[in-house]
């Protein structure tokens, strides 16, 4: 779980937040999350983090709720989420007129406006509108006409009813201005830092959103961008920008909803399944194999056995099944002992006559098949219990062989062979009393006869 810790002023105990989703819209960030009691929303400006709000619900015409409907939204545990916060430091939560000062210190005019226009469900509009009017006058004395007008665009967001807003938006001392966004002229893409960003090719954008650093942003743009199907070149370099940014969990994390939504990304389904192999996931390579029908190639083969042959299969057994499905038949010789292993794990779970069934599309002509069948033909019959107490011993199912020579022991008290084994299982079992005490009635028995 994602927690991020949260700084507030004239409160000594810090606040942690379990994040549950984050939002990429233009060039905000959300993050949402929740303490015990209360929800959270954090805010981000071109990954610069802004303050934090307590929240119920937002204004459904407000910008902050248009990034939750428009934006790119990922889910807990998306990396993108930690993407935006650095884990060693808290975040300040810092108040409304700080929050201005603070975007006066790291943003332009256009920028201030854009980030206040994002407090419109906390802040009354009456109370944005003016702090923005105040930027646009600064800019107006100075004879900023262009930066002014821009930001005359970002009142028109916030504001569109306003009589302020209308009159100046048709002020002939910005006719021109107006006039060259009607026809999107070149020039915006110079003069107009987030027109230019917004309306950029994918491959503009990506670059800009380098140039500045902003390397979720980028990511997430690219994900965005992507086409229905990628070519050999296309998906290597999404892949050198994904392992340049992620640690190999984080990679899995991103990889994973994306190939689910597009099934067609084979090379990226390769790579996710040689990381799930690599750490040791059984489930999640089990569940590639499965959903998208993958044969793995012979370098992923030879992983997957090497996988299965340290993991508890017991933890795993659906997910091992699938795998052996496709391991045994290219690798039948050097991955019969797994199915040993497998069979060991089934009978933790059923009876023989269900574990024949469940092994028998993977290795009927296997010794440790042919076993289990012979197990399951002599099961009740006092005449093979040594046989059978001999089965079980096989696959180190240890309580129930000794109930096999219990019994023989007990039906043929004057043979030895039941004994021991009961010493050899007792051994096993590390039960060393058990066993000394068998093994002496083993040497009285042979003294006697």
């Amino acid at each position: 779980m994602t927690m991020i810790h949260l700084s507030i002023p004239k409160q000594k105990q810090p606040l942690w937040i379990k994040a549950e989703r984050a939002a990429f819209f233009e060039q905000t960030q959300l993050i949402e999350g929740y303490d015990d009691e209360n929800c959270w929303l954090l805010f981000f400006f071109k990954q610069t983090f802004l303050t934090a709000v307590k929240t119920k619900k937002m204004k459904r015409t407000s910008y902050a709720s248009r990034v939750w409907k428009e934006g790119l939204v990922y889910e807990h545990p998306h990396p993108f989420l930690t993407g935006l916060i650095d884990a060693e430091k808290p975040l300040n939560k810092i108040n409304y007129p700080q929050l201005k000062k603070k975007a006066a210190r790291h943003f332009t005019r256009q920028e201030q406006s854009r980030i206040l226009t994002l407090f419109e469900s906390f802040i009354p509009k009456k109370q944005l509108l003016a702090d923005i009017k105040a930027i646009f006058y600064t800019c107006r004395r100075e004879g900023k006409m262009f930066e002014s007008y821009t930001i005359v665009r970002e009142m028109e967001r916030l504001a569109p009813e306003s009589r302020f807003v209308k009159e100046i938006s048709h002020d002939l001392a910005f006719a021109s201005f107006s006039e060259a966004y009607h026809k999107r002229e070149a020039s915006l893409y110079t003069r107009d830092r987030l027109y230019a960003e917004d309306h950029a090719s994918v491959e503009e954008k990506s670059r800009h959103l380098l140039n500045e650093n902003r390397k979720m942003e980028h990511l997430a743009h690219r994900i965005g961008a992507l086409p229905p199907t990628l070519s050999a070149e296309e998906a290597e370099t999404f892949l050198h920008i994904v392992k340049d940014t992620f640690d190999p969990v984080d990679q899995m994390y991103l990889l994973e909803p994306l190939i689910s939504s597009r099934p067609s990304y084979d090379q990226l389904t390769d790579f996710l399944l040689n990381l799930y192999l690599e750490h040791r996931c059984v489930e999640p390579s089990a569940g590639i194999v499965q959903r998208f029908d993958v044969l793995p190639h012979p370098d992923q083969m030879a992983a997957a056995a090497a996988v299965l042959d340290e993991i508890d299969m017991r933890q795993s057994l659906d997910a091992v099944h699938i795998l052996l499905e496709k391991i045994l038949p290219v690798l039948p010789e050097s991955t019969g002992h797994l199915v040993e292993k497998y069979i060991e794990a089934l009978f933790s779970e059923m009876e023989v006559a269900e574990l024949i069934e469940r092994i028998r599309p993977l290795s009927e002509k296997s010794p440790s098949f042919k076993k289990i069948v012979r197990m399951k033909e002599i099961s009740g019959d006092l005449d093979h219990l040594l046989e059978l107490g001999e089965g079980y011993y096989h696959f180190h199912q240890l309580d129930q062989a000794l109930e096999c020579f219990q019994m023989e022991m007990e039906l043929q008290p004057d043979r030895p062979e039941p004994l021991q084994w009961l010493v050899r299982v007792y051994q096993d079992k590390q039960m060393m009393e058990e066993s000394k005490a068998y093994q002496k009635l083993c040497v009285d028995l042979q003294k006697r006869n």
